[in-house]
């Protein structure tokens, strides 16, 4: 039957009734829930009215935030039960994102709404009822994380129900500023501090808050996002407002027509990328890795040689337009890498003992970031692991290193005593290419057929496919 033959409030209730008032287990409910989302008539709202649609809107989007919430808690509970490392050895997190349909920054987000709401029991019990979203629930856990340590279990208590009450008539942002509001309604002896105890508290929140995200967007631009307290703020401010007034006065001395139709917010921009590039120059920036922060372009010596017009490829999978990586060659440090039919690097000319800039640099060029399947941690924030650990006389060579994020740097490293492969630990070797590979524990998977970053398999191969 079409879902437009019938009223939809009758079905629904026709099959609540049928459960008779029975609770349904939590597998039962999801695969019921699944199993009703695939008889969704698409073909029928083509014709909806206005209204119609935007109510669909609302009911989807709370059923998604009950569904998110429900989805956490059991992530919090999981991890809590510590199932993840007793079924196959590895941090929640981690399992999250071995099916690569979950990113890190995800699950670690997952993991941690999981843990307030296992926390907060008013809060839990207000996302399962579809009172509050997830986002009301983490605004909450940040407030009351934020409630001065003089506060007992009582106020605490009393705090999260004023919370929870405030959720259903509060944005999540408008809940997360709503401390000092809170303190008031408690009647808390904090509430009268004077103006500048105010400000100090302020400061502390903002320093614990203080953030800086790098987001690619797909398009070929990288979204910034942060947070910092204003007084430290203040300086980068002011040096990017310097920047940008001399850029402007430049283009006013010089009539560039085009630099003068710049928006403030373009001007900024240039002032921010001028401030980086002053920044870099030799002997002025911090060294990363072992090196100066730098932008690696792969191509091909004669195409360098001859003409730069091919684009090329920067710290990971972005290309780079012809007229930047000229500009680039400009200033550039030419480091040659040799690469093999499916492009693998195959020859780095590395020969030093000790991981220094140029080893590390190969390093980077061949793993690109953590080779752990369904990690995306960055070249940058990887460190080098040496397959036969260092203390077992293992080289400090190419061919004995890969890239891991700490997390999984950890998870990896063989027990002190290592004298071979250890079925009960992830390990990670090199393929019969040259590629990094990981393989799973024992109890994982009784074959340990190992397993490759996305990065390494082309679009046909299959998720644990030799690259």
């Amino acid at each position: 039957m079409r879902s437009g033959e019938a009223d939809p409030g009758a079905m629904v209730a026709a099959g609540l009734a049928a459960l008779d008032g029975a609770c349904l287990g939590v597998g039962q409910a999801l695969e019921f829930a699944g199993a009703l989302l695939d008889r969704v008539d698409h073909v029928g709202r083509a014709s909806a009215t206005a209204e119609k649609r935007l109510g669909w809107v609302r009911l989807a989007t709370a059923v998604a935030d009950r569904a998110r919430g429900l989805a956490d808690l059991l992530v919090g509970e999981a991890e809590a039960a510590e199932a993840s490392e007793r079924a196959q050895g590895t941090p929640m997190t981690t399992w999250l994102t071995l099916d690569e349909r979950t990113g890190r920054r995800e699950a670690t987000r997952a993991v941690l709404s999981g843990r307030e709401l296992v926390e907060h029991e008013r809060v839990r019990a207000a996302v399962l009822a579809g009172e509050a979203s997830v986002a009301h629930a983490r605004a909450t856990h940040r407030v009351l994380a934020e409630l001065p340590e003089s506060f007992g279990a009582g106020e605490r208590a009393r705090a999260e129900e004023w919370l929870v009450e405030r959720a259903r008539r509060a944005t999540p942002p408008r809940l997360a500023k709503s401390g000092p509001e809170l303190l008031e309604a408690l009647g808390h002896p904090e509430s009268s501090l004077t103006e500048a105890e105010r400000a100090e508290a302020r400061y502390r929140v903002a320093r614990l808050r203080r953030f800086v995200r790098f987001t690619p967007d797909g398009q070929g631009s990288t979204l910034i996002f942060g947070s910092l307290p204003t007084a430290e703020c203040a300086g980068l401010e002011r040096l990017i407002a310097a920047y940008e007034q001399s850029e402007r006065r430049g283009a006013r001395d010089a009539r560039d027509r085009e630099a003068l139709r710049r928006t403030p917010g373009q001007r900024r921009a240039d002032a921010l990328v001028r401030l980086v590039a002053e920044h870099a120059r030799p002997g002025r920036a911090p060294k990363v890795a072992g090196d100066r922060p730098r932008v690696v372009v792969s191509m091909s010596y004669d195409t360098m040689v001859e003409r730069a017009e091919q684009a090329g490829l920067i710290g990971g999978e972005a290309c780079v337009p012809p007229g930047e990586l000229r500009r680039l060659l400009c200033d550039a440090d030419v480091m040659p890498v040799v690469l093999g039919s499916r492009s693998q690097p195959v020859d780095l000319g590395v020969t030093r003992r000790l991981v220094d800039a140029a080893l590390r640099q190969a390093l980077s060029e061949r793993d690109r970031g953590c080779v752990f399947p369904g990690c995306d941690g960055a070249d940058a924030e990887c460190e080098a692991h040496h397959i036969i650990p260092w203390w077992m006389l293992g080289p400090t060579a190419l061919e004995n290193l890969v890239l891991l994020c700490p997390h999984h740097h950890r998870l990896c490293e063989p027990v002190r005593f290592w004298t071979g492969p250890d079925p009960g630990r992830w390990e990670v070797r090199l393929g019969h290419d040259g590629v990094p590979e990981v393989l799973p524990p024992d109890r994982v998977d009784g074959a340990r057929v190992p397993r490759r970053h996305e990065r390494f398999r082309r679009l046909d191969d299959g998720p644990d496919a030799r690259a």
